[in-house]
């Protein structure tokens, strides 16, 4: 679960940078999930959402650096 930090509409898909208490991660909503979506598109600043997914993205699992895949990659959410 994490605060909406930031939310941008990319016409069909929706990219929404989530805030919890460990930093931002990115979550990319397609049209594919259609509650997730609808619930990415209504979604403003300070808005509250929880992850039910999570897809990382290739690179985020081949670089030994990387951020463990919680603080890294989810894919959907829905209002809380």
């Amino acid at each position: 679960m994490g605060g909406v930090h930031h939310q941008r509409d990319h016409g069909g898909v929706v990219f929404i940078d989530l805030r919890d208490r460990e930093g931002v991660c990115q979550v990319v909503i397609d049209p594919d999930t259609p509650a997730a979506f609808a619930a990415a598109e209504r979604s403003r600043s300070e808005y509250v959402l929880r992850h039910r997914q999570c897809a990382c993205a290739p690179e985020a699992r081949s670089t030994p650096s990387a951020a463990p895949a919680r603080s890294k990659c989810w894919s959907s959410t829905s209002r809380s």
